[in-house]
């Protein structure tokens, strides 16, 4: 699905498993001169509504800046949601391409829908690029069985705020702290945490959360003839990953303190993956693993 500046376009998906979104902003640079590439994705906004047997499922409303930088913290794509970026020189082009996984398999068959809408905003681009750039949106196929409904869940930090309760409640599978206008470690946004769940319990202080994206941030390469200092280079560098996709949670509650002084408004967001789930669901899975089972059991050559 192709979406320009100003526009707003949807598309139904159907007969396909899929679990979650690719997104790519190509900018086009028309002009004789050199321009800026820097994207605002916090104005092009994202529905996605799963419509099966006559009930809708909200899997995300929200834009495009949170999820893509929740979706991809401490990670080379993060760079997308830089806003120093690159030069684009003159009549030639850039991709920018990131995903916003949804946290599990979407089985779509029959009658079954995902209704998507992106709508962009006149400042998506800069100026100079607006009338020739646009957003390529489309499914990322996958193949696995559904075992339940996914969700991604977003709440602003207010301006100010010193410290706050949020209870996620059941089935949390990734929580990420987001921020987006401190660019080091010096003025620190949050003071400590103290995560509680039915199988994880920590209390982690500033410090613990730098080690850990130091830590994820390891695990990536980084770009050829850069000289970058992991703890203070990277944008959104206060931005933590609290939970990741390897387990689920119940009973989720953060207790966050905050520096009052240094949460402005708008700029620090918690987002969370979440689901619920049936028997319908839970015994649908369960058959088609067994069928799956007995056709590979089958398969295997008998003993001479």
């Amino acid at each position: 699905m192709i979406i320009r500046n100003r526009e707003t376009q949807t598309e139904n998906i159907r007969n396909q498993t899929v679990n979650g979104l690719a997104v790519l902003a190509y900018l086009i640079n028309p002009t004789g001169t050199p321009v800026s590439s820097d994207v605002d994705f916090e104005q092009s906004v994202v529905k996605v509504i799963l419509n099966r047997n006559g009930v809708q499922d909200i899997i995300v409303q929200d834009d495009f800046k949170k999820l893509g930088l929740a979706s991809n913290v401490d990670m080379l794509t993060q760079y997308a949601f830089d806003s120093n970026g690159d030069t684009i020189n003159s009549n030639l082009g850039s991709l920018i391409a990131f995903v916003i996984p949804f946290g599990g398999h979407i089985n779509l068959k029959g009658d079954d829908f995902l209704f998507v809408e992106v709508s962009n905003m006149k400042d998506l681009f800069v100026p100079a690029i607006t009338a020739s750039s646009y957003l390529e949106v489309k499914p990322l196929k996958s193949v696995g069985y559904e075992e339940f409904i996914p969700s991604i869940k977003s709440v602003v930090v207010q301006a100010s705020e010193s410290s706050r309760k949020y209870d996620l409640g059941d089935n949390v599978k990734r929580a990420v702290i987001l921020n987006y206008d401190k660019t080091n470690f010096t003025n620190n946004v949050i003071q400590n945490l103290t995560v509680t769940s039915d199988r994880y319990s920590e209390n982690l202080t500033f410090g613990d959360l730098i080690l850990s994206k130091i830590a994820r941030y390891g695990k990536q390469l980084i770009p050829a003839g850069s000289n970058y200092d992991l703890g203070a280079s990277f944008q959104q560098d206060q931005s933590f990953v609290l939970m990741d996709f390897h387990q689920h949670f119940n009973g989720v509650e953060f207790d966050i303190k905050f520096n009052p002084n240094q949460v402005t408004q708008g700029n620090n967001v918690l987002v969370y993956w979440t689901y619920r789930t049936d028997m319908t669901i839970l015994n649908k899975a369960a058959n088609l693993q067994a069928k799956h089972q007995e056709k590979a059991v089958a398969a295997i050559p008998a003993k001479s």
